[in-house]
């Protein structure tokens, strides 16, 4: 695996899936403008930076491979590797469409450790990994995370806790992702919890 002249991933290794690479990509993405956007000293997108920055400094992207876990006994372990880890970043895939209730199908997960697929219909206990997403010193790092929220809601009454989505972040360095609305809507709730 290495970077071209864009700064996109090229897959030298098949293995490695391509949902993988693109959200790699993306993660380089919103590292290099939010480093660009973070000069006005905004504390959020600093700490962002600093994360990312950790992330591409400890990952070693040729070596990258996945581990899946599909097994109650291998989550336990995944969870007890990563309890001290400082921060995850995560995304989940579902099937909700012609559903009484959403199917909660895969957990992707990122660390300094390495890529973890959590398969969630092989798995019939996913509390330790719950347990990390409530867990508030383990930073949660997502990308558009309002459905991942939705969906541990929906399934496990639980909200994860100090997160930070890189969408949201990249709207606020001035990213043209999200609307005007909704980034004005976000300042509103954030005026809130802090009048």
């Amino acid at each position: 695996m290495s970077l071209n002249t864009k700064g996109k991933i090229i897959a030298a290794d098949k293995s490695i899936p391509k949902n993988i690479v693109e959200m790699i990509n993306s993660f380089l993405t919103i590292f290099f403008i939010v480093l660009i956007k973070s000069l006005n000293n905004n504390e959020f997108l600093l700490v962002l930076v600093l994360v990312l920055n950790e992330l591409y400094k400890k990952m070693k992207l040729d070596t990258i491979k996945h581990n899946w876990i599909t097994t109650n006994q291998a989550l336990k372990d995944f969870a007890e590797n990563h309890k001290y880890e400082s921060w995850i970043a995560f995304d989940t895939e579902f099937i909700g469409e012609r559903r009484d209730r959403t199917l909660l199908c895969l957990i992707q997960v990122s660390s300094v450790q390495g890529i973890f697929l959590i398969d969630c219909i092989k798995i019939n206990d996913l509390s330790p990994f719950l347990e990390m997403m409530v867990n508030p010193s383990i930073l949660k790092i997502t990308h558009a995370g309002d459905n991942d929220y939705k969906v541990l809601y929906e399934l496990y009454r639980i909200v994860p806790v100090n997160v930070a989505d890189v969408q949201i972040a990249a709207g606020f360095a001035g990213y043209k992702l999200l609307s005007s609305v909704r980034i004005e809507r976000l300042k509103t709730r954030s005026e809130r919890v802090t009048a």
